[in-house]
Order: structure tokens, then sequence, then C-alpha cells
């Protein structure tokens, strides 16, 4: 197996995530797609789906979690396989966005 395959295979994520780590890619998502008047209909319903089954992060604890700012983020999310899962659904976040901001 080369270095590359092995680098991957190592950066694999379990799932279900920790608490600790699934509030910081949360509350980063939040701050992510609170933009202009907040997320958009087809953001909070997909983003709610994301955090529910994917984060394991408990649906009613939302309106307690709070917005990172990306300096936070940074400074809370320090592995490189959590901040790859972040983008990724901050992709699928920004792609259903309509409008556009």
């Amino acid at each position: 197996m080369n270095n590359k395959k092995s680098s991957l295979l190592s950066e694999k994520i379990h799932f279900p995530l920790s608490e600790s780590i699934s509030q910081v890619i949360v509350g980063g998502l939040i701050g992510l797609i609170n933009v202009d008047r907040g997320p958009t209909p087809e953001q909070s319903r997909i983003f709610s789906s994301l955090a529910t089954h994917i984060l394991s992060f408990n649906h009613t604890a939302f309106a307690r979690a709070p917005a990172l700012s990306p300096i936070e983020l940074a400074a809370a999310l320090t592995e490189k396989k959590y901040q790859r899962l972040f983008m990724q659904i901050g992709i699928i976040l920004n792609f259903v966005r309509h409008p556009k901001s």
C-alpha cells in the first residue's frame, strides 16, 4: 500500500463522533450558514438532518449551540479528518443556499 492510501486510511472517521467534536462542527456550521437573514429553509432542513443523523447531535440542542467564528473553529477543530468533514458538510450547505448571498 502506498503512503497516500495508508494516510487516507489513518484519517478514517468513525461514527458516531464524540459529543465534543460534534458540538464544534455544529457550532462552525451554524456560523457558516448564519449570513444575511440566517439560513434558508433548505439549509435548515439539510443542516438539521446532517447534524442529527451524521453528527449525532441532539436536535433540541440546536437552540443552545453557539455559532463559532472562523477563528474559534480553527482553534477548536485541529484534526485534519474533522476539518475535512466540516468542509464537506459546509460545501453541501452552501450549494443549497437559494438565493445566493
